[in-house]
């Protein structure tokens, strides 16, 4: 069964007592929105834009979290983001990352205390490792290797203060060896080799393409 409502009946729903409270019920609703707008504005004053390119567009941003944390951005001038780095209480703090111009990640690293400390990652093009090593007070320590974009091996070896320490060993795109070498102060001692586990003169090496 149908009920049909006419007009004029309705007028009477809206009792002294129901108005009031629809009244109410707009001023909070309009002091709610009130706050979201004040809201919005402050956290966007939180981003302040530190350098400009020519045409005024954004180069350097910094993003405050608080009073002693705030990331900064780097820009490239379509706008994505170049380089990100977190600093605590004025030293950079956290992870760093660095991006190419078309947004694909191309670096990690970790810094404590305004140094970098921790692992160091770099990535080819197409996603894979293409460098990975670690770091102590800004100095690379302990093993250090870079990747071929097929992900094999191309170099490996251990630094100390970022030096070159002890044997390093170097690999084809195929993973064959293709030289050894002792790295101690000033002397360079080397071993090469064809591919095939033969070792070779220096002349013979360097006409391997």
């Amino acid at each position: 069964m149908k009920i049909k409502l006419r007009r004029g009946r309705t007028a009477g729903i809206l009792t002294p007592a129901l108005r009031q409270a629809l009244t109410v019920v707009g001023n909070y609703m309009g002091r709610l929105f009130l706050a979201l707008i004040i809201l919005l504005v402050s956290c966007s004053s939180r981003t302040k834009v530190v350098e400009r390119y020519p045409d005024g567009r954004p180069k350097k941003v910094i993003e405050y979290l608080s009073k002693s944390k705030y990331y900064e951005r780097d820009l490239y001038e379509n706008g994505k983001i170049e380089n990100e780095k977190f600093f605590e209480d004025g030293l950079q703090s956290g992870w760093q990352f660095h991006y190419s111009e078309d947004g694909l990640k191309r670096a990690e690293m970790h810094f404590k205390n305004g140094s970098r400390n921790g692992v160091t990652h770099e990535f080819h093009r197409n996603g894979k490792m293409g460098f990975e090593g670690y770091s102590v007070n800004g100095k690379f320590e302990g093993l250090s290797t870079w990747f071929f974009d097929n992900g094999q091996v191309e170099v490996t070896g251990n630094r100390h203060l970022s030096q070159d320490t002890g044997w390093w060993f170097y690999f084809n795109r195929i993973g064959d060896t293709i030289k050894r070498s002792y790295r101690r102060s000033l002397s360079d001692t080397s071993l090469l080799f064809d591919g095939k586990g033969k070792m070779i003169s220096l002349e013979e090496w360097q006409r391997i393409e």
